[in-house]
C-alpha cells in the first residue's frame, strides 16, 4: 500500500488545474491526517470517497441522508436469525443480519480495509484484531482459579453513530466526511427498537448545516456489515479501558472476544464476595459506556469448576479443545467418510442449503482445530480429505 505524500498530491492537483484553495485545505487536512497515522487513506469530502471506492456519490448522498424511498434503494437487506437460546420466560431471541447493498458494500469495505484496518484498538481486545490469534488472548486466563463470564446485550446495535463519527474524528478526518462516514457504516431503526442504541438522545435535526442530511433517528451499527467488527472494536476503547482499570484493582485478568468479556484470577482466596463486588461495578461501566449486559449469561466460576473461554478449556496451563467441539467436529467427518451416508446427505440432514457452505463450514473447524491443538488438527484434516465432495 502506498502511503499518502503532499508534495505528489499537490503538484497533482496543480497539474489538474484544481482551485489554489481548496488544493491548499486538502493538503492541510492529509496532512493532519497522517500526522495521526500514516498508514490510513486520507479522504477529504464524500465526492472524493466515492471516487476512490469506485462508487456513484449520488447513491453515497441518498445513504448519508437516509433518504431511500422503495425498497430496491434500500441501503440493507434485513433477516433475522433464531438464537440457540430463548429468553427466561420462553420467548424466541433472534439475531439481526444486515446485507448491505452492492454500492454500500463497496465503501464499507473501502473504509475497512483502507481506513479501520489501521487504527489501534486496545490490546484486551482479541476479536476482529489483524495479526492476534484467538489461542493467544485466551491463553491468559489459563490456569485461572476464578473466571468471571459477562455478555453484551446486543453488542453492535448498541453504538451509536454518534461514537462511530468520534472514530473518525479522533483519527484526524474532517468534522464532515467523519460525519458522513458514521453515516455510511450506520442504520436507523425505530425509536426502542430492540435493535438500535440505548442511552443516547435522537439527533437534533435543526443543528444539521445540509439540509438533506437532517435525521433525527441515532443510527447504530449493523451487524453484517464488513465496517461493523472493527468499528466495534474501535468504539469500545473506552469500555475496554475503564474495564482493565477495574480488573488491575482487582488483581484479575481482562480480555474481550466483541461481546464476551472474561475476567479471571488465580488466586484461590478471590470469592464470591468479590466476584459479586467486580460484576456489580462493571455492570456499572457498562451502562456508563452504553452497553448493557444480558444478565442470563453473567456466570462466576469458582476454583474446582469447569473453566472455558470462547469454547476452550482454561483449566490448565494451555488453551485446549472442549469435548463438545471435538465430538461435533468428529460426528461431522465420521458421517462424510460413512458408505451409506456421505457429506450431501449429511450436509442435507444437518440444515444446509449447499453442500459448498458445508464443505467451507467443517473446514473452518479444521483449521480452528489445528491453531489450537496441531496434532489433533492434523489427524482431523487428514480425514477430512478423505470425505468424496461432490465438486
Amino acid at each position: 500500500m502506498s502511503v499518502w505524500r503532499p508534495q505528489p498530491y499537490k503538484k497533482a492537483g496543480e497539474l489538474a488545474g484544481a482551485d489554489p484553495t481548496a488544493l491548499a485545505h486538502a493538503v492541510r487536512y492529509g496532512q493532519t491526517i497522517i500526522r495521526h497515522n500514516a498508514e490510513v487513506t486520507p479522504v477529504f469530502t464524500l465526492r472524493h470517497l466515492s471516487v476512490l471506492s469506485g462508487t456513484p456519490y449520488g447513491v453515497l448522498r441518498e445513504i448519508v441522508g437516509r433518504h431511500a424511498t422503495s425498497k430496491k434503494d434500500l441501503p440493507y437487506r434485513i433477516f433475522r436469525i433464531r438464537k440457540r437460546m430463548a429468553r427466561p420466560d420462553g420467548i424466541e431471541r433472534f439475531r439481526t443480519i444486515c446485507i448491505p447493498s452492492p454500492v454500500l458494500l463497496r465503501v464499507q469495505r473501502y473504509i475497512h480495509e483502507h481506513i479501520l484496518v489501521h487504527l489501534p484498538v486496545h490490546p484486551a481486545s482479541i476479536a476482529y484484531n489483524p495479526g492476534k490469534k484467538l489461542i493467544d488472548g485466551v491463553a491468559v486466563h489459563c490456569g485461572c482459579n476464578w473466571l468471571i463470564k459477562v455478555d453484551i446485550k446486543n453488542f453492535f446495535e448498541a453504538i451509536p453513530e454518534q461514537v462511530v463519527y468520534r472514530v473518525f474524528r479522533q483519527a484526524g478526518y474532517p468534522a464532515l466526511i467523519s460525519f458522513e462516514m458514521a453515516r455510511l457504516c450506520t442504520r436507523t431503526v425505530m425509536p426502542f427498537s430492540p435493535d438500535g442504541p440505548f442511552n443516547f438522545t435522537q439527533n437534533r435535526p435543526d443543528k444539521y448545516k445540509i439540509t438533506s442530511y437532517s435525521n433525527r433517528l441515532q443510527g447504530s451499527l449493523p451487524q453484517g456489515a464488513p465496517s461493523s467488527p472493527l468499528l466495534a472494536n474501535l468504539c469500545s476503547r473506552l469500555l475496554d479501558e475503564r474495564i482493565e482499570e477495574l480488573a488491575l484493582l482487582h488483581g484479575l485478568v481482562y480480555t474481550r472476544y466483541a461481546d464476551d468479556i472474561a475476567l479471571s484470577s488465580e488466586d484461590k482466596r478471590f470469592g464470591r464476595g468479590n466476584a459479586k463486588d467486580v460484576i456489580r461495578k462493571l455492570y456499572a461501566i457498562m451502562r456508563d459506556c452504553g452497553f448493557a449486559p444480558n444478565l442470563a449469561k453473567t456466570i462466576v466460576v469458582p476454583p474446582g469448576g469447569r473453566k472455558v473461554v470462547l469454547g476452550l478449556y482454561v483449566d490448565t496451563s494451555r488453551p485446549r479443545l472442549s469435548r463438545e467441539f471435538r465430538s461435533n467436529l468428529e460426528q461431522h467427518l465420521h458421517f462424510c467418510l460413512h458408505p451409506d451416508i456421505g457429506a450431501v446427505a449429511h450436509a442435507k440432514h444437518k440444515g444446509f442449503d449447499a453442500v459448498l457452505g458445508f464443505r467451507n463450514h467443517v473446514r473452518g473447524l479444521v483449521a480452528y482445530a489445528t491453531q489450537i491443538d496441531p496434532a489433533y488438527g492434523a489427524k482431523q484434516l487428514a480425514d477430512f480429505n478423505k470425505v468424496k465432495w461432490p465438486f
